[in-house]
C-alpha cells in the first residue's frame, strides 16, 4: 500500500510539473528530503528587520524566541554580529557586509550532530561576483546561547547556499550534513574537454566546534556547462540548492579530492609551531579568517614560514594554497576556523605537499593530522 501511496504522489508531481525530468529529480529530492528532516527539523528565520532605535549606523535584527534576538550592525568601519537577550549582549563576532547593507542573512537553528542539543547557524551574504552571479557566504555555527551563554563560532565560507541543500538531512544519516561549495576552474581532468568551471561540494559534520569529514561520502563535482547554466538560473534561490544542483546525473563522484588527482612533485614533513592571523582592515573578509602565515618545524631541522596565496599561477615554496584533513584527504571549506580559533593548528604534525595541474599551475596543500 505505501508503495502504491509513493507511486502516486510521484505521478501527480509529473502531470503538475510537465515531463521535465529534472524538473521530476527536483521534485523527487524535495521530497525526499522533506521526509527525512522531521527528527532534524531546521528553523529558519530568513526575514531580518531594522530595529526602530540604534546607536549603530546600520542595523537588522532577527527575534528568535525567550528574549533571543540577533543582530548585525555597521559601526564606522566595523561590521559585526551581536547575539543578544532581552536587550543585553551576549557576545559579538566580527563579519562582512554586501555592498554597505546588513538585511543580507538569515539565522537558523537545528540540532546538526544528533546529540539532542540545538545549535543557532547564521549564514551571511558576503557578495556576489560579476557576470554570472557566484554567490559567496560565510557560515556561522556556534552552541544554543540559551543554554550555554555565548562561545565564539565555528566559521567557513560556501560559495551558493540554500538552507536544506547546505544543512542536509538525508536518508539513512545520523548527522545533518553540511554540503560546502565552491566554484573551481579545472578542478578535474578531462582528456577530451578544455578546462572549465566547475562546482565541487565536499561532505563534512558538525562536532563540537569542529568540522569532520564525512567518511564514504564522495567529492561532488559538476561542470558548468549550458543545461547546469539553465538549472541555476531557473533555481538561484531555491532553499534546496546546492544539492540538487550536484544531484545531477552529470555528477562525478570522487573517493579522493580533486587536488590529489594532479601530479605530486614535492611533500615536506613537521610541526606547526605558530599561526599569525590577518591584520584588521577594511577589506578584510573575516577577522577570523584563515591563517595568513604558519610557521612549520620541518623534520629536516629547518623552520618554513608558509604564508597564504589563493593564486596557483604564482605559488612559491613558501605559499600555500589550502588546508586539508590528513585522514581523510578532503581539503577544508575556504576560509575555515573551528570555534578555538586558528590555534587549533598550533602543534598539530603536517605534511606540505606540491601538486601540479594540467596548466604548469603548482598549488602547496598543508595536510593537517
Amino acid at each position: 500500500m505505501k508503495r502504491i501511496v509513493t507511486t502516486f504522489v510521484y505521478i501527480v508531481l509529473i502531470l503538475f510539473l510537465g515531463n521535465s525530468p529534472s524538473s521530476f529529480a527536483q521534485s523527487r529530492s524535495r521530497l525526499l528530503l522533506e521526509q527525512n528532516t522531521r527528527p532534524f527539523q531546521l528553523l529558519r528565520y530568513i526575514s531580518p528587520v531594522e530595529p526602530s532605535n540604534t546607536p549603530y549606523e546600520r542595523a537588522h535584527c532577527v527575534d528568535i524566541d525567550n528574549g533571543l534576538r540577533v543582530c548585525k550592525y555597521i559601526s564606522h568601519s566595523e561590521t559585526f554580529f551581536a547575539i543578544e537577550k532581552n536587550g543585553s549582549t551576549l557576545g559579538e563576532f566580527e563579519t562582512s557586509t554586501y555592498h554597505g547593507g546588513t538585511s543580507r542573512f538569515e539565522v537558523l537553528r537545528s540540532d546538526l550532530d544528533g546529540d539532542g542539543k540545538t545549535e543557532l547557524i547564521i549564514a551571511n551574504s558576503n557578495g556576489m561576483s560579476n557576470g554570472i552571479g557566484l554567490q559567496y557566504w560565510t557560515i556561522s555555527i556556534l552552541p544554543d546561547p540559551l543554554k550555554i551563554g555565548f562561545k565564539q563560532p565555528l566559521e567557513f565560507s560556501v560559495e551558493e547556499y540554500g538552507a536544506e541543500g547546505t544543512l542536509a538531512k538525508l536518508a539513512g544519516d545520523r548527522h545533518r550534513n553540511i554540503l560546502a561549495t565552491e566554484w573551481q576552474w579545472s578542478a578535474i581532468k578531462e582528456p577530451t574537454k578544455y578546462g572549465g568551471l566547475y562546482l565541487v561540494g565536499r561532505w563534512f559534520h558538525y562536532k563540537s566546534g569542529v568540522l569532520e569529514p564525512v567518511a564514504g561520502k564522495p567529492v561532488l563535482v559538476r561542470r558548468y556547462l549550458l543545461g547546469f547554466e539553465k538549472e541555476r538560473l531557473d533555481t538561484y534561490d531555491d532553499f534546496l540548492k546546492p544539492l540538487t544542483w550536484l544531484s545531477h546525473r552529470l555528477t562525478k563522484s570522487l573517493f579522493v579530492d580533486p587536488i590529489v588527482k594532479f601530479k605530486e612533485i614535492s611533500s615536506l614533513r613537521g610541526s606547526i609551531q605558530t599561526t599569525n592571523k590577518p591584520a584588521k582592515s577594511p577589506s578584510t573578509e573575516s577577522y577570523r579568517d584563515r591563517p595568513e602565515q604558519i610557521l612549520v618545524r620541518l623534520d629536516n631541522g629547518k623552520s618554513a614560514l608558509y604564508h597564504y596565496s589563493d593564486d596557483g599561477s604564482k605559488t612559491i615554496d613558501t605559499s600555500y594554497f589550502r588546508i586539508g584533513n590528513a585522514q581523510s584527504g578532503i581539503l577544508y571549506p575556504k576560509r575555515y576556523v573551528p570555534a578555538k580559533g586558528n590555534q587549533w593548528l598550533v602543534g598539530k604534525r603536517v605534511r606540505i605537499t606540491s601538486y601540479k595541474d594540467q596548466y604548469d599551475e603548482v598549488r602547496n596543500i598543508i595536510w593537517v593530522n
